[in-house]
């Protein structure tokens, strides 16, 4: 990525915001948003999809700088709060066959597709990993890498903070959103952890299956 800076965050952050990379006026126009999603042209491609966890992830920061630098956190009880679980990027892919043209999403707070461990009629109430991709309509295909996820502060989160993040061995329960009728296009807050689409009914399918690793 050749917007990080040797000279520092301070450098890159200024430079992102000298060449529109961060709009800070306009944070949804920001570069660094519209080329990933293919709205601007460049060399990359399509990275992102409104509402998936990439572009979550990309706009809230910029959300949150473009109020840091324009005086908007008035009080600490304004700034953004982050209770949510631990979250750890991971090797591991998750891959579906035969899958309806569309955009696969999750149900509730879940995260677009969610792992649930454990054993039959008896999983774990919080989901262990979640996942997001736009389905390959012509070959029927979704495959993505997993996000593991972990309550912060539990021993699971620290283990995986001080190794390599990896799925432990035993069942999974797999659960999958597919968002038909494209909401999350409308709402890109409506994404992981919103649990907007089964509030608004969902517009599309909760699909489950099994796991073994």
């Amino acid at each position: 990525m050749a917007w990080i800076k040797a000279d520092g965050p301070e450098a890159t952050l200024n430079y992102l915001r000298t060449t529109k990379l961060i709009d800070v006026d306009d944070p949804e126009k920001s570069l660094l948003l519209q080329k990933p999603l293919a709205a601007v042209k460049h060399g990359g491609g399509k990275k992102f999809v409104l509402g998936d966890q990439g572009y979550t992830a990309f706009r809230d920061f910029i959300e949150d700088y473009a109020k840091t630098v324009r005086d908007r956190y008035a009080k600490t009880e304004d700034l953004p709060k982050d209770d949510g679980p631990e979250r750890f990027g991971t090797d591991a892919w998750l891959k579906l066959t035969n899958t309806p043209a569309g955009v696969v999403r999750p149900p509730g707070a879940s995260g677009p597709v969610r792992l649930g461990r454990g054993v039959k009629n008896d999983w774990a109430s919080a989901p262990i990993a979640s996942s997001d991709r736009v389905v390959w309509g012509k070959g029927k295909l979704w495959q993505h890498n997993l996000t593991l996820r972990a309550a912060r502060g539990s021993e699971q989160a620290k283990a995986w903070q001080s190794g390599k993040p990896a799925l432990p061995k035993g069942k999974y329960l797999v659960k999958v959103w597919v968002d038909a009728k494209g909401r999350l296009a409308d709402d890109w807050r409506g994404g992981p952890g919103s649990g907007r689409l089964r509030r608004q009914g969902g517009g599309g399918v909760e699909l489950a299956g099994g796991l073994n690793r």
